[in-house]
Order: structure tokens, then C-alpha cells, then sequence
């Protein structure tokens, strides 16, 4: 019995590990880790850094995945995930509401 659980287990490890993530999820997934983080944020800087490190994640999957093309429902879960960080964002009581804000090119700009 103990050699038959090992071995099913051995063949879950197996097939789980030969699964092709999709690219839709894979963005989806990095931009709820970091909404999870933009939750946590202590203060402005480290609110920087976690777009800082969205921003080369994404640019990852970009180059990962070059031929990427999402479906208008793709799409929408990705901007809805996108809108959910953002959300977090402006939520965290950590964070100055006119502190300096991420741009789209990566660079930290000040609001006025």
C-alpha cells in the first residue's frame, strides 16, 4: 500500500510539472503577488520598489512570450487585475496620497 501511495504521488509531482503554464495566467498571478504586497506596503519606498519589480516581471513575461496575443476576454482579466492593484494602491493607509506615483516607463514622478 505504502509502495502504491508513492508511487501516485510520484505521478501527480510528474504531471504537475509537465503542465505549460499560459501566459494569461502567469500575468495574472504576478500582478496578484503584488497586490498582495502593495496591501502590506510600509511607506512610499517600499511601494516604489514593489512596481519597481512588477514592472521587470512583466517586462520578463513580455520577452518570454513574445508572440503573446490576448483574447478580449484575456484582456479583461488582465485589466481587471490590473485596476485591483491599483486599487490597493490608493487603499493602503500607508502611503501619502500625493507622494511621488509609478509612471507606465517604470520611473518614479511626483504628483502636483
Amino acid at each position: 500500500m505504502k509502495k502504491l501511495f508513492i508511487a501516485a504521488a510520484c505521478l501527480v509531482l510528474f504531471l504537475g510539472s509537465c503542465q505549460k503554464k499560459d501566459p494569461t495566467q502567469e500575468i495574472l498571478d504576478v500582478t496578484k503577488a503584488a497586490t498582495e504586497k502593495i496591501e502590506k506596503a510600509k511607506d512610499q519606498q517600499e511601494l516604489i520598489k514593489i512596481g519597481e519589480d512588477y514592472g521587470k516581471e512583466i517586462e520578463a513575461l513580455g520577452k518570454k512570450y513574445p508572440d503573446y496575443k490576448p483574447t478580449p476576454e484575456q484582456e479583461k482579466q488582465i485589466q481587471g487585475a490590473v485596476m485591483e492593484m491599483m486599487s490597493a494602491g490608493m487603499k493602503n493607509k500607508n502611503v501619502m496620497p500625493n507622494a511621488d506615483v509609478m509612471d507606465l516607463s517604470g520611473e518614479a514622478k511626483e504628483t502636483k
